[in-house]
């Protein structure tokens, strides 16, 4: 369950951090 948690999160924040790079 743990990991699952993580998963989704790193993806968010990957997502957010190629967002702010690409802005």
């Amino acid at each position: 369950m743990t990991r699952t948690f993580i998963w989704p999160t790193s993806i968010k924040f990957r997502i957010n951090y190629l967002l702010l790079y690409n802005n």
